[in-house]
């Protein structure tokens, strides 16, 4: 019964590390995410800016590249 009772013990012990890896890697995961959506966030900015400085080139308004889009 002592044996058992031991053997219980170290499983205990083995799924709280493993638990506290799980942890670790749901924290990893979300930091991950984090960054993945800032730079998300800055390539759609880019790509805002480089239409902006187009639409500047062309004298266009934003308005009307809207207009032209939707006439296409």
């Amino acid at each position: 019964m002592i044996i058992l009772a031991r053997e219980r013990k170290s499983i205990d012990e083995q799924i709280q590390i493993l638990d506290g890896k799980i942890e670790k890697a749901q924290e990893r995961v979300k930091d991950l995410k984090a960054q993945r959506q800032e730079l998300l966030d800055k390539k759609e900015s880019i790509a805002l800016q480089e239409l902006y400085a187009v639409l500047q080139e062309k004298g266009m308004s934003s308005a009307q590249a809207v207009e032209i889009i939707r006439n296409s």
